[in-house]
């Protein structure tokens, strides 16, 4: 089967592209100069379609610069880990307004970083997590190939125990570790209750594909 990937708007407003820049101060002795992004839209089509007729659909135009942007940039892909919620809509959309050949589609960014010197490009994994959220989205510095990474269908993976209660380091250390190793993005609150309602079960959590807390 066939797929697209159409370059769309940018992603970030002025005051998102501000933001990361913060937040990269805040994590990293990077010297980077500016952040710009841009939607990707990952198209997998039952046969070959009018490509206009999804742009229009989509909302885009024609903006393959953004492709080939700043000299020296260093270019981050980001993805969904699973079918997004926006995929689920604009997929069923598209099917009702007459492009019944779209049998999915997807959308990522395309997030650009522009460094004030040469060194910044080698402190890119200091602040990698605050371009994306782990738990829900992955990162690539090549194109994802759509078949292979955004449509590709995987297996369901096996239920994990964490058993927190026997850890040494007490259950709150082992769940705050646990969750900053497979990017969970649990907050001491949820930390606190969790331990709280496994305690009250008198059973250890389990974590499915490593992506969420099982009660």
């Amino acid at each position: 089967m066939p797929y697209e990937i159409l370059v769309g708007q940018p992603c970030f407003a002025a005051w998102q592209s501000q933001k990361l820049l913060d937040g990269i101060a805040k994590v990293s002795q990077a010297k980077v100069k500016s952040i710009t992004g841009f939607w990707l839209y990952y198209i997998h089509l039952s046969n070959t379609a009018d490509i206009s007729e999804i742009k229009a659909f989509l909302g885009i135009s024609d903006l393959d610069e953004a492709l080939r942007g700043v000299i020296g940039a260093k270019d981050v892909y980001i993805t969904p880990r699973t079918m997004s919620p926006w995929s689920s809509q604009a997929t069923a959309i598209a099917q009702v307004c007459g492009l019944p050949n779209v049998v999915r589609v997807e959308r990522g960014r395309l997030v650009k970083i522009e460094f004030d010197s040469e060194s910044g490009d080698k402190e890119f994994s200091s602040f990698i997590n605050v371009l994306y959220d782990r738990m829900t989205e992955t990162y690539s510095a090549t194109q994802p190939h759509p078949e292979n990474t955004v449509f590709a269908e995987s297996t369901r993976g096996p239920l994990v125990v964490v058993d927190i209660f026997a850890d040494s380091r007490g259950p709150i250390t082992a769940l705050t570790e646990y969750s900053k190793e497979n990017g969970l993005g649990l907050d001491d609150s949820e930390i606190q209750y969790l331990i709280e309602v496994f305690q009250d079960l008198g059973r250890r959590p389990t974590i499915l594909n490593c992506s969420c807390l099982a009660k």
